[in-house]
C-alpha cells in the first residue's frame, strides 16, 4: 500500500489545530496525533508534539488540551492570519471580530488582538503584537486561552 506522505494540513480555529480539537482528554489528543503525548506536571503543562509542525505547544491542563500555542511564520489560522504579519492585516481578516487590548507588560508597543469566533462564548484566538506585528498567538478555550503567564 502507498502511504501519502504529504504533512496533513495544521490550520489553527478558536477550537483547536488540523485534527486536533481543545477541550479533548490527553489519551484522546495521543490518539489522534498518532503519538503518545506526556506531561510531567499533572495540573498545567505543554507538550510539544512531534507530528506538529515546530513552534506549535499544546498547553495541557487537568489531562485536556486547553490551548494551542503558535510562535513560528508558517503555521496560520483558517482565515490565513500567522507569526510576522503586521497587526493590520490581521484586524482586516478579522474585521468586527477583533479587538485591540493593551498588552499586560509591553504596552504602549504591545497589544493583544483579540478574536471572538461568531456564536462562540467558549474559545478565542489571541494575537500578541509588538510595534505592529504578530510574535505569537494562541487558540482554544476560555479562561485558558487568555493566561498570560501560560502554566506560570
Amino acid at each position: 500500500a502507498v502511504r501519502d506522505s504529504s504533512p496533513p494540513q495544521w490550520i489553527v480555529r478558536a477550537d483547536g489545530i488540523g485534527p486536533l480539537r481543545v477541550g479533548v482528554a490527553l489519551a484522546s489528543a495521543s490518539s489522534t496525533l498518532g503519538e503518545e503525548l506526556r506531561v510531567t506536571e499533572s495540573g498545567c503543562d505543554h507538550v510539544n508534539p512531534t507530528t506538529m509542525p515546530d513552534g506549535v505547544l499544546l498547553m495541557i491542563i487537568d489531562d485536556t488540551v486547553a490551548r494551542v500555542e503558535v510562535d513560528t511564520a508558517g503555521v496560520r489560522t483558517a482565515e490565513g492570519a500567522q507569526v510576522g504579519d503586521s497587526e493590520s492585516r490581521v484586524l482586516e481578516l478579522y474585521g468586527a471580530l477583533a479587538r485591540i487590548e493593551p498588552h499586560k507588560y509591553t504596552y504602549p508597543d504591545g497589544h493583544y488582538v483579540v478574536v471572538a469566533p461568531p456564536g462562540d462564548t467558549l474559545h478565542r484566538i489571541i494575537f500578541e503584537t509588538f510595534k505592529g506585528r504578530v510574535t505569537t498567538y494562541r487558540a482554544g478555550r476560555l479562561p485558558a486561552v487568555q493566561l498570560v503567564e501560560g502554566c506560570s
